[in-house]
């Protein structure tokens, strides 16, 4: 049985330059990783290897600046699939010969990811699919999709509404889960500690400094 080789240095850069050429809004965080600025939310095109490095596969994912996280984290993640469902592996050889298609694939299947500007209802769309078919506890996706809506001034009572839903959503987790996130009444008081437009300005500055992404071009929310 024949072994694949793992992704070189050489290779990695050049996967990362040609992801890049199509994701021209995105900059270079990391190799394999591009990153996008939003107002208080980094989108992501993370290539994440796979088969112990001999593979990657194109995932995107949000970041929130507004939350302590002390690193920038794969929230809401969607990865390119394949025909069959299953996450698209794609190899040295495979990236050379297909690197178009599999372009149109992603783009045809994470439209967000293309976006320069990004609206805060496409966003919010973004954030509500991900924890109704997420198959993990997503309460930090959670977080980050109250936090937004009160950045983009949804109303308090919609916001309520959604915070509702999701407390619902966590009553019904195994009681480890809902004792390891202090269940939903610790999470919503969590939450509502966050919501001061001053502290989350202030978040977002600091994350900025932090993550070295001062200069980082804001490409932009709009708030409809």
């Amino acid at each position: 049985m024949a072994f694949l080789k793992r992704l070189t240095a050489s290779e990695k850069k050049i996967i990362t330059s040609d992801w890049k050429s199509v994701l021209k809004n995105y900059q270079n965080y990391k190799t394999l990783h591009l990153i996008k600025r939003n107002g208080p939310i980094l989108t992501g095109v993370y290539l994440q290897p796979v088969y112990a490095g001999e593979h990657y596969v194109p995932v995107f994912h949000t970041h929130s600046l507004m939350t302590v996280a002390p690193t920038i984290g794969l929230n809401s993640l969607i990865c390119l699939k394949g025909k069959k469902g299953a996450n698209e592996s794609i190899s040295v050889l495979r990236h050379a010969s297909e690197f178009e298609k599999l372009v149109s694939a992603f783009k045809k299947q994470v439209p967000l990811a293309f976006l320069k500007e990004l609206h805060c209802q496409a966003l919010d769309q973004h954030y509500q699919h991900f924890i109704a078919t997420d198959k993990v506890y997503s309460i930090h996706v959670m977080t980050e999709n109250i936090l937004f809506l009160f950045w983009c001034r949804y109303e308090r009572c919609a916001i309520g509404q959604r915070m509702s839903k999701y407390k619902f959503i966590i009553q019904q987790w195994p009681n480890a889960a809902k004792i390891r996130f202090h269940d939903e009444q610790g999470w919503g008081r969590s939450v509502h500690s966050l919501m001061s437009m001053d502290r989350l300005q202030e978040n977002v500055q600091n994350k900025l400094f932090k993550f070295k992404l001062v200069y980082t071009e804001d490409s932009g929310l709009v708030v409809d």
